[in-house]
């Protein structure tokens, strides 16, 4: 929804583009609309519908939606300025831990290079995820172990075949021991045909 509302408001920045209020659209001609698709592929949708709820995605994303220069996510390679400079004092920032020039990769941020500062941020995030604590190797192994005999357990179990009941001489034998069931009798059939099938 973010992307669509997002994408909506920046099709309306757009100047020389007509409104159609009976259907609330936007409207281009078809060239102008297949140039403008070629780079903003997620406003194909607002080419014959007009925006869902926009009243109810202006309140839940107005404010919140950075575009253009402003916007980050985590997966663009960098941290701004700005969230560097709220971290905590006792964290320290030049901690870092040796890191191979080639596994580097640089990012091409046009800000930073246009302002000819050297980009470590990078270096920066590549440190913080390496200080992750792993558990010891043992401590896997004997983990990997206890689950492998677990596996083993359980198929050991399921091999077993614990339903053979008792076998058809037990069950009659077990029957005429008991003096109230008559031999020729409804009783003695049912009985043992529930012995047989324990």
């Amino acid at each position: 929804m973010k992307r669509l509302y997002n994408a909506w408001v920046v099709l309306c920045g757009q100047t020389g583009i007509g409104w159609n209020d009976a259907t609330h659209t936007i409207t281009m001609e078809p060239e102008r609309w297949e140039a403008y698709l070629e780079t903003h592929k997620d406003s194909k949708p607002f080419m014959t519908k007009p925006l869902p709820f926009p009243d109810e995605m202006a309140f839940l994303f107005d404010g919140i939606s950075a575009t253009g220069a402003a916007k980050w996510a985590p997966t663009v390679g960098y941290v701004p300025d700005d969230l560097l400079g709220n971290t905590h004092p006792s964290y320290d920032l030049s901690d870092n831990i040796e890191i191979l020039s080639s596994n580097v990769t640089q990012p091409h941020n046009e800000t930073q290079q246009k302002a000819g500062e050297e980009v470590g941020d990078v270096e920066l995030m590549e440190n913080i995820w390496r200080k992750r604590l792993k558990p010891p190797k043992s401590k896997r192994d004997s983990e990997k172990a206890t689950l492998d005999a677990s596996i083993a357990s359980l198929v050991s179990s399921i091999k077993e075949d614990t339903s053979k009941g008792p076998s058809m001489a037990e069950c009659i034998e077990s029957l005429q021991q008991m003096q109230d069931v008559i031999k020729p009798s409804p009783l003695f059939l049912c009985a043992l045909r529930s012995f047989c099938n324990l």
